[in-house]
């Protein structure tokens, strides 16, 4: 028998991946506050990173009061208050919170497609390792992209608010001193480091078309 529909609810709204941050404490008292502006609050008392796609329903306000209970439940709680649940979910990957699109299978055993370089997301990155930081902000929008692994001698310290999923990616590669690609090769989100060939081509992930680079005068 498959579970109920409440627990498979509660399972994609809180999925804590080991590291400890869903464990936490926090307190939260918040009225008509902006949905966005309730995540962070929870995540600034633990002086956590975050990455935030929050889509439709960014213009939600969240009105909540809890005391001393553990982040998970709490995160949970907030994205009930904003009608957000199943579609958005939260995680956690190597200590930093994740908000992002997870949407339930549909009758035929698949999956709604979205268009997520139309998104906005929020983030906030002190001091964290690069491809941690840009597989939270892909993992927010899409279950399914490419990231090179060439992030993972990088660090990158930075906040962003509501700003294009591009200028996103952009900002990490300043941030590190690596220029970024990023394209969308249906359903993949792609986001790779720009270096020049030989041939006059961008080096990118597998599945994404070559992008010619204007030829020198």
């Amino acid at each position: 028998m498959p579970p109920p529909k409440a627990q498979i609810e509660k399972q994609r709204s809180f999925s804590p991946l080991g590291d400890g941050l869903s464990s936490q404490k926090v307190s939260v008292h918040l009225a008509n506050v902006p949905f966005a502006d309730a995540l962070k609050e929870v995540f600034d008392q633990i002086s956590a990173g975050y990455a935030f796609d929050l889509g439709r329903y960014e213009r939600q306000s969240v009105t909540l009061s809890l005391d001393n209970v553990p982040v998970g439940k709490c995160v949970t709680s907030i994205l009930e208050e904003a009608h957000a649940i199943p579609e958005l979910a939260f995680e956690t990957f190597y200590g930093i919170a994740i908000i992002g699109y997870k949407f339930p299978k549909n009758s035929s055993g698949t999956e709604p497609m979205r268009y997520p370089m139309a998104d906005t997301v929020h983030l906030k990155f002190t001091k964290e390792n690069a491809y941690c930081a840009a597989y939270a902000v892909a993992h927010s929008a899409s279950e399914y992209f490419t990231l090179s692994e060439d992030f993972k001698s990088r660090e990158v310290t930075l906040k962003l608010s509501d700003v294009p999923i591009t200028k996103a990616f952009q900002s990490i590669g300043i941030a590190c001193k690596t220029p970024l690609i990023t394209l969308y090769d249906k359903p993949v989100l792609l986001i790779a480091p720009v270096h020049p060939k030989n041939n006059g081509y961008t080096n990118c992930p597998p599945g994404a078309p070559p992008i010619k680079r204007s030829p020198k005068p």
